[in-house]
């Protein structure tokens, strides 16, 4: 037992006196390399991007000045497409940021006059703009799921126009409009810089009164309260500049 205790207390003071040794022998001792610090993406950094999808604006109109007209409500579809840029900044799993977001379309539709059947109102929407604030969290390093709010800009472009007993324009407006947005979506990173989204959002323009400039003479122009609001979905791409990895967590 005593010899045991004596080879166990020698076999600790030559390692301990390894390195020392190997130094006064010119040799140099011989360390593991640690491990090196494993990378971990993050979705900080600036980026701008491109999207494309479908949207469609709900628009309910009541006459003004002409007692007992129905002027009738619109629904309006189609396509639009565009771009956006932003920065985001993530500490732990949570990803904040701001968005500007802008897409040209062709929202239009269009609808007989209830109590004028031989009138048509067309209204078309050209663009859509949009700048939010966006709140995430990464449920996987490369899986994002956020929402995001702000502020709407929208341009309504209308028109009366007669089919009976000739085709032609009778009136028509320009309506620009501010409201409020929220949307909800998910982005992915799948190589290298990039990323793909998809998103949801609600847009809501209120109540505004309307006026028409007449194109003929014929009869007074039509003044309208008018409430709308505007969903789209849409999906795109996104690259982001400065978007590298950083050191391992706690290093």
């Amino acid at each position: 037992m005593r010899a045991r205790i004596v080879a166990f207390g020698l076999g600790l003071t030559v390692a301990a006196a390894s390195p020392a040794l190997a130094a006064d022998l010119g040799v140099a001792p011989i360390y593991k390399a640690a491990p090196a610090p494993i990378p971990v993406s993050t979705w900080t950094g600036c980026y701008i991007g491109a999207n494309a999808g479908g949207g469609s604006s709900a628009t309910t109109n009541t006459s003004v000045n002409k007692p007992g007209t129905i002027f009738g409500n619109a629904t309006d579809t189609g396509a639009i497409g565009g771009g956006q840029v932003g920065c985001d900044f993530q500490t732990g799993a949570w990803v904040l940021g701001a968005q500007g977001q802008f897409d040209l379309g062709h929202l239009q539709g269009s609808h007989v006059l209830p109590t004028t059947p031989t009138l048509t109102a067309t209204n078309t929407i050209p663009w859509i703009s949009t700048a939010t604030a966006r709140f995430g969290y990464a449920v996987q390093p490369p899986l994002l799921l956020y929402v995001r709010g702000g502020g709407a800009w929208t341009q309504n472009d209308l028109s009366v126009n007669f089919t009976v007993p000739f085709a032609g324009v009778a009136e028509t407006a320009t309506d620009g409009r501010f409201g409020w947005i929220i949307g909800a979506g998910l982005e992915y990173r799948f190589a290298g810089n990039w990323s793909a989204f998809a998103e949801y959002n609600y847009l809501d323009f209120g109540t505004k009164t309307v006026s028409f400039t007449p194109s003929t003479p014929v009869g007074a122009p039509d003044i309208l309260t008018s409430r709308q609001a505007l969903q789209t979905a849409v999906a795109g791409v996104n690259y982001r500049f400065g978007w590298g990895a950083t050191a391992a967590p706690g290093r």
